[in-house]
């Protein structure tokens, strides 16, 4: 697992490319997660963002700490994103603020 710490603007972000099992879990988590009304409900994180997010997934805890924490990345991480909900909204055609506001 390679891991870059990147510093464009506020927050740190981070670019690491994960093992592809790994990959395959978090995808079958939120798979679970987002068919679920109940899960989708407790597991929004957009709430917690800036911006217009409508749906942001959070990871359980036993999820992460089952599967992520073994890579010790949450003292250089502490929110992984795959920038899913914004950018399939974006694909779709709706007009995202931050977008708007950079054209």
């Amino acid at each position: 697992m390679s891991l870059k710490i990147l510093s464009p603007f506020g927050p740190k972000m981070a670019k690491l490319s994960l093992p592809k099992s790994l990959v395959a879990k978090i995808n079958q988590e939120v798979d679970k997660i987002i068919t679920s009304n109940i899960l989708s409900k407790k597991y929004n994180y957009s709430k917690k963002l800036a911006g217009e997010v409508e749906q942001e997934i959070e990871l359980p805890n036993l999820f992460v700490n089952k599967f992520i924490k073994k890579f010790n990345l949450e003292s250089r991480v502490s929110y992984i994103s795959t920038g899913g909900g914004a950018m399939i909204e974006y694909l779709v055609g709706k007009k995202l603020p931050a977008i708007v506001a950079l054209l």
